[in-house]
């Protein structure tokens, strides 16, 4: 369905910008995002706006690292204020999407627990975002050791709604996963004792289902059966 190959995108796009060096981990992140983008698009129209936006974070990310490269502007410089501030609009904007698409596929599919997570970690990243973007023009007044905590706090928070959304997608990769992926056949394999036990937990399994299934019909039957003779009892006690 696309949120297996989401998983490990976003987190090769921002697990190792916590980290001080630089690996170039994030445009590769937001390459394999956009493939994953490209197939939950065909779930919710909301994905089609996450390949946008994930198009202009990776543009960033690739100005970014060019910059590393050649020089092309100074730490703390204008131009490097803008390109950071594309850079985290951008993610942030990606990442809205992102759970709008996951909160209209889960209502879909009744997860409601999913629902909330989203909206939870929707917030969660919104606020990061802004204390992101608040912190970029005031890093150059912050000194000593209140720049540290400061950014040691941004650190935590950030890892924090990092591990919360890899989870959220996690749930998604097995909750909100395609019918023909539910239901693609197992493999046989090509020793007949593993088939035959196979077949036998199969067997044990199906007679659990028709059971339990059986089980809740007979009791359909029998809330049935009393609210029809409470009803009678009504009409006796009326006449």
């Amino acid at each position: 369905m696309g949120f297996g190959i989401l998983i490990f995108g976003y987190f090769l796009a921002f697990f190792f910008t916590i980290l001080p060096q630089y690996f170039f981990a994030d445009i590769i992140g937001a390459a394999v995002m956009i493939v994953a983008f490209s197939k939950l698009k065909a779930y919710n129209r909301y994905f089609i706006r996450s390949i946008i936006f994930c198009g202009l974070f990776a543009l960033a990310c690739a100005v970014t690292a060019l910059s590393l490269i050649f020089r092309w502007y100074e730490v703390g410089s204008v131009l490097d204020i803008a390109v950071k501030y594309v850079r985290y609009i951008s993610a942030c904007l990606m990442m809205v999407t992102v759970f709008l698409g996951i909160i209209g596929l889960s209502e879909q599919a009744g997860a409601s627990g999913l629902v909330i997570r989203a909206k939870r970690n929707l917030v969660l990243t919104v606020i990061l975002y802004v204390i992101m973007l608040a912190y970029v023009p005031l890093s150059s007044y912050l000194q000593g050791e209140w720049a540290s905590y400061v950014m040691v706090g941004i650190y935590v928070y950030g890892a924090v709604v990092l591990f919360l959304n890899l989870f959220l997608f996690y749930s998604c990769f097995g909750k909100l996963c395609d019918e023909d992926e539910q239901e693609e056949e197992v493999k046989r394999s090509r020793f007949k004792i593993v088939n035959k036990l196979n077949d036998k937990f199969d067997e044990i399994q199906k007679n659990k289902e028709n059971y339990r299934n059986e089980s809740m019909r007979l009791a359909i039957e029998e809330a049935d059966r009393r609210a029809a003779n409470k009803k009678k009892k009504k009409k006796k006690g009326k006449k």
